[in-house]
């Protein structure tokens, strides 16, 4: 028998500051973010549930997709008959069993901004009432340098998380199933916040008090190595933000936890949008944040600015032409040095 769910979060809504640089003929394009309602959190507790590597979540022949959550519904079905096939024709696949386990993932959970705000705040609850259940992924997040990291940071030890092999059907007698905390791209502000104290506590005691004089506390982020959301015109954007003093950083060529001390060292942060702007969650308070946006906003949406509002930053914007063919922005330069101007003013 299942032994029910707690609901841990109401449905709440959520009023954010419009961003500090709003200019009136852009309302409609922050319109439908300044007012939220977020889904409610509940904790479910299920007896004898089945998973693998397709992600579904089970109960024998019992399939339950609503709690899965998959995105990606034909890679997991393909999965999950392929390992049924082999299991019945007696190949490769082993049954595991686990006692008492917490599941707080989904098939975007390997993604850098997924990971840390759709899945964390689901392992902060998971850990909150159930502390003595272990921590269940796939054996393919093992390998990922910012979710061992990042665990690690949270001071949960490598003996608390079971990995679940390829072809193992893992059993789990007691499972401690958490939904959402927030629709992905929207934040439940008391456990972000949780979350980025967390952070901010171990990387003190890993890096120290803040150290603005061992390098630029203003960061550029640029995505030229990234396949979508580039700057066509990098060149004239990067000497721009150098001349007001920021450093220029491509975070592909960084390890993680280099990246975390850049972040936690830094006060502004200039970046197109994309998952560098996820790292302002290891940012101290009084952050400034200035975001490059599509201006038809088919490519973007407004994840950053809502994390903005939750972290309490300043959040500044300036809306792009993107180019399809190309897949890259065109900053506007002469506007970018007047809102690099506004967001330093402070500074």
């Amino acid at each position: 028998m299942d032994s029910g769910f707690k609901v841990i979060y109401e449905v709440q809504e959520v009023k954010r500051k419009p961003p500090a640089n709003m200019e009136d003929k852009d309302i409609g394009y922050f319109g439908g973010t300044l007012s939220k309602k977020i889904i409610d959190t509940k904790l479910f507790y299920f007896d004898n549930m089945e998973v693998d590597s397709s992600l579904i979540l089970r109960r024998g022949k019992r399939v339950n997709m609503e709690i899965s959550n998959i995105h990606n519904f034909n890679r997991a079905v393909y999965q999950y008959y392929k390992i049924r096939m082999l299991e019945k024709v007696g190949f490769r696949v082993k049954r595991k069993t686990v006692e008492r386990g917490i599941w707080f993932i989904d098939d975007w959970s390997k993604g850098y901004f997924h990971w840390f705000f759709d899945a964390l705040p689901r392992l902060l609850i998971g850990i909150r009432f159930e502390p003595t259940f272990v921590l269940i992924l796939p054996q393919n997040f093992k390998g990922i340098r910012f979710v061992e990291q990042s665990l690690k940071l949270l001071g949960i030890d490598e003996s608390k998380v079971f990995y679940m092999g390829p072809w193992d059907v893992l059993e789990i007698r007691k499972l401690a199933y958490v939904t959402l905390t927030a629709q992905s791209g929207n934040y439940n502000g008391e456990v972000v916040q949780e979350l980025r104290n967390l952070f901010l506590r171990s990387i003190r005691g890993r890096f120290g008090q803040v150290d603005s004089s061992s390098r630029s506390n203003r960061v550029f982020i640029s995505r030229r190595k990234a396949i979508s959301r580039r700057i066509i015109n990098e060149d004239e954007v990067v000497k721009v933000v150098e001349s007001f003093g920021f450093k220029v950083y491509v975070f592909e060529e960084l390890e993680w936890e280099e990246q975390v001390s850049i972040m936690y060292n830094s006060k502004f942060l200039v970046a197109p949008h994309g998952a560098g702007l996820a790292n302002m969650l290891f940012m101290n308070d009084g952050a400034g944040i200035l975001e490059f946006l599509d201006v038809d906003g088919y490519s973007t949406n407004l994840c950053y600015f809502a994390l903005s509002d939750i972290l309490n930053f300043d959040y500044y914007y300036q809306l792009c032409k993107y180019d399809e063919k190309t897949k890259g922005f065109w900053v506007d330069v002469g506007k970018l040095k007047a809102n690099l101007n506004l967001m330093l003013r402070k500074d």
